[in-house]
């Protein structure tokens, strides 16, 4: 029988304790998919059937280190001549627990997950957070769109 160096025993003991609590990486791809799916659905709601305005889905591809490659969508709105693109930019982003990026023609704005909850990142002197809502999304159009 042979006995454990310190180490090993407390290596062994470690990687037990962070198996019981690290979270699947399928469940949080899945969770990460669904909150994009249901940030889309709200945007989607937004815009109704306001004239036109058509929204459609391309598909992207993520690849993060902790999750691997995965499919994911971007949402695009098609205002006249002008495309809108929004898209997930990653799961695991530092403070946030995602990011997406609302693209146009004039510029960029991104909003970030914090605890469940979508804000918009307002780039000043230093960063500041706003609840993501339709109007701080059409604010967002205004500054993306020429």
């Amino acid at each position: 029988m042979s006995i454990e160096s310190p180490l090993k025993e407390l290596l062994n003991r470690k990687a037990k304790v962070l198996s019981d609590v690290t979270p699947n990486p399928a469940e949080i791809r899945n969770e990460w998919l669904g909150a994009i799916g249901n940030l889309f659905s709200s945007i989607e709601n937004w815009i109704g059937d306001t004239e036109g305005v058509d929204t459609s889905r391309e598909q992207n591809h993520i690849e993060e280190e902790q999750l691997g490659l995965y499919e994911i969508d971007n949402l695009l709105l098609k205002v006249g001549d002008q495309t809108v693109r929004v898209r997930p930019k990653g799961r695991f982003i530092i403070g946030a627990q995602g990011r997406v990026d609302i693209i146009g023609e004039k510029g960029m704005a991104s909003i970030i997950r914090r605890d469940n909850e979508w804000q918009r990142i307002i780039r000043e002197h230093e960063l500041r957070f706003e609840s993501f809502d339709e109007s701080v999304f059409a604010n967002i159009l205004s500054e993306v769109m020429k």
